[in-house]
């Protein structure tokens, strides 16, 4: 397509510098998941809102991400395409170059069970966070007039460590209810009703 794509030691690919496909895989057991990514026509603005990084300082021993510019390939095509023709191209290459390759077109029912899975498993608290490794948490918040400190520690999801400060007063009642909930909205909420702390501003402090 006359694209000038190279591609770097972590197998990511380029363009003029700019990253415009990323790859990732997680191995669990005898079992490995691959996936690959490839920009062509994104809303690179809502893209960077989306990875802009939060108030939190998050220690842990994930694999993190590599944050590069990216571009989309869609800008360097001399002659422009819609996404469907990128796709069918993409697909014909493949097949061609892996001759025992062929295309899947997914049943009804294939969805049906794929919605499912998903349902019950891929975007529970359980999957998305509680498989999550231990990591320590440290966040500092105003809210109001009020300065607050937060330092936890998380392990499968839940709080095993905690410590509360307002305006440096330590919230030993609120440290103290943290410890051994799940790590959610829904959750921690629910402990508020008799503390000196509003829903909204824990909410406020522990999650934006």
């Amino acid at each position: 397509m006359g694209v000038p794509v190279v591609q770097n030691e972590r197998s990511d690919l380029l363009i003029n510098g700019m990253k415009c496909s990323g790859n990732a895989e997680h191995i669990y057991k005898n079992r490995t998941l691959h996936h690959g990514t490839l920009l062509f026509s994104t809303d690179l603005k809502m893209l960077r809102a989306a990875l802009q990084e939060n108030s939190y300082t998050i220690t842990d021993k994930a694999v993190k991400s590599q944050r590069s510019h990216v571009t989309n390939i869609s800008d360097y095509l001399t002659d422009p395409i819609p996404f469907e023709t990128f796709r069918n191209n993409m697909a014909r290459h493949i097949m061609k170059f892996y001759p025992d390759s062929s295309l899947f077109t997914l049943s009804a029912s294939d969805t049906q069970k794929i919605d499912k899975l998903a349902d019950e498993k891929y975007q529970t608290w359980e999957w998305n966070f509680a498989y999550s490794p231990r990591c320590s948490i440290h966040k500092m918040k105003e809210i109001g007039r009020n300065s607050y400190q937060m330092k936890l520690e998380v392990e499968k999801g839940c709080i095993i460590q905690a410590s509360i400060t307002e305006n440096g007063v330590t919230l030993p009642d609120l440290s103290k209810l943290l410890v051994g909930i799940p790590y959610k909205e829904e959750s921690v909420v629910k402990i508020v009703p008799d503390l000196p702390v509003t829903p909204h501003d824990l909410k406020t402090l522990l999650f934006n």
